[in-house]
């Protein structure tokens, strides 16, 4: 009996863990928004256009992840003179495709565009005042545009239906609702794993990754982008 019992503890063991590693066929888009802006650390949200956003696409399939990544630039502001140099800095990438649009507002209608026919499950970002907290709210005040809808699976809802604009987390802090995905933020399922005293992007990395990377004021990083490094006259 002994023997009988360890057989099927074990027999139970391995299902379980088949089941752990069992497909689910998810697709996740993890994106970031970088702005023109004079400001140090955060964008100022009337003044500061949407110039580029960064986002990559992860498939779940059956031999793994297929990963694509993506930089979906306005050209409003970007002195557009030497493009071989911005597809030379993504080299490192595997499967990344650098696109060009006309203004902001192309911009923010081609991204829901993109959410739209890729569909994915779940949105992630590392901070979501940086990201698709301010991309949300620029849309509506420059715009006029409904991401919360655009970018749900319910693109076109009946004028009756109503919708809940956002929920409220165990912190206490808002969390937009798009209905039908899942939205997820970094550092904060991050804290959840490890502890650190500073959640910041460039920290987790060292710490995760025992990796360095540099940090730069968003103004700088500005001007870097938007004059393509030119040296200073």
């Amino acid at each position: 009996m002994n023997s009988s019992s360890t057989t099927d503890y074990q027999l139970d063991k391995s299902d379980r863990i088949e089941l752990i590693h069992e497909c689910q066929y998810l697709t996740v888009v993890s994106f970031e928004i970088f702005c023109q802006t004079k400001e140090t650390y955060a964008y100022a949200l009337e003044q500061d256009e949407i110039c580029v956003i960064f986002y990559t696409i992860a498939l779940e399939t059956s031999n793994g992840w297929k990963i694509e990544s993506y930089a979906l630039i306005s050209t409003v502001h970007f002195r557009l003179t030497k493009p071989d140099l911005l597809r030379k800095s993504f080299q490192s990438l595997e499967n990344k495709t650098i696109e060009f649009v006309s203004s902001e507002l192309e911009l923010i209608e081609e991204f829901c565009k993109r959410i739209e026919l890729i569909d994915p499950d779940i949105l992630i970002c590392y901070e979501m005042k940086l990201s698709l907290y301010y991309l949300i709210k620029r849309a509506k005040l420059k715009y006029n545009l409904d991401l919360l809808v655009k970018l749900s699976r319910m693109p076109n809802p009946q004028d009756n239906i109503t919708r809940h604009r956002s929920h409220m987390n165990a912190d206490g802090n808002d969390l937009p609702v798009i209905v039908g995905r899942i939205v997820l933020e970094l550092w904060k399922l991050l804290r959840n794993e490890i502890t650190l005293n500073i959640y910041s992007f460039e920290n987790a990395i060292f710490h995760i990754l025992n990796e360095r990377v540099p940090r730069y004021e968003l103004s700088l990083l500005s001007k870097w982008f938007i004059d393509e490094g030119k040296k200073k006259q």
